[in-house]
């Protein structure tokens, strides 16, 4: 029912900009003839013009196309801006930190993910691609894992809530996020206490936390770019941020 009701929206735009030309070139016509009432001339510009009417028609339907795909492009990141900035608010903050905990080179991983005031897109983009190709070497050390699972499972109900919310099932990134905390809820489920698990068990439940730490990141650094557009003060009060990452609430009144 969202979908259509979405169809029917973009094919009503879609008429308003059609009829919206067709007025304007027949307000141009109009004018044309005020002026100089040279109707013959008329006629012989529109039947000269009539063969390129299929172009004309192919023109206009790109240039359509494309200024509602923008239209709705907009729409979506700012939705999923607020979908974001309600996920680190709530619990995405409180994974960050304990996944971090475990990372073994955290000086490789701060040089990736600790944001300057000074960083443009092209210097967060390229944050993002490093911190893909970067290999996080994750301590399996039961306490540190225990932190993690404990968190995990106390926010399992809101994770499950989110995953379950079809408004997020477009925003692939952040779906998978949730989907990765959940798979890894369910694994230390079967899996039974970390401190009487074996060395390799441990170690394979510490590579799926660095999976999640890094979607987690991923996500982290793209809300933080949004922070610098649209609210470069809340974006100043995390540009630096080491261990101790303060969770924002976007207030739909404030003004950056």
């Amino acid at each position: 029912m969202r979908s259509i009701g979405r169809n029917k929206k973009i094919w009503g735009e879609k008429i308003a900009i059609a009829a919206g030309l067709i007025g304007l070139s027949s307000l141009l016509y109009a004018i044309d003839y005020l002026l100089f009432r040279d109707l013959d001339s008329i006629k012989k510009y529109i039947a000269y013009h009539i063969p390129f009417l299929p172009i004309h028609a192919l023109v206009l339907g790109i240039l359509i196309e494309e200024i509602l795909g923008w239209r709705e492009k907009r729409e979506q990141k700012r939705k999923l801006n607020l979908f974001l900035g309600i996920f680190f608010r709530q619990m995405g903050v409180d994974f960050y930190v304990a996944m971090a905990d475990m990372v073994r080179n955290r000086d490789e991983l701060d040089d990736v993910i600790v944001v300057d005031r000074q960083w443009d897109h092209r210097r967060f983009r390229k944050s993002q691609l490093a911190l893909q190709d970067l290999k996080l070497e994750m301590d399996s050390d039961p306490a540190k894992l225990s932190a993690v699972f404990k968190i995990l499972h106390e926010r399992q109900n809101e994770i499950m809530d989110m995953t379950r919310n079809p408004n997020l099932w477009e925003f692939e990134e952040l779906y998978r996020a949730l989907v990765a905390l959940f798979h890894l809820i369910e694994e230390s489920r079967f899996r039974g206490q970390e401190r009487q698990l074996i060395a390799s068990v441990r170690e394979h439940l510490a590579k799926d936390v660095g999976k999640a730490l890094k979607m987690l990141l991923v996500l982290w650094l793209h809300y933080l770019e949004f922070l610098k557009g649209a609210h470069p003060v809340l974006f100043s009060f995390q540009a630096g941020v080491h261990n101790t990452v303060e969770p924002l609430m976007l207030d739909e009144n404030w003004e950056g």
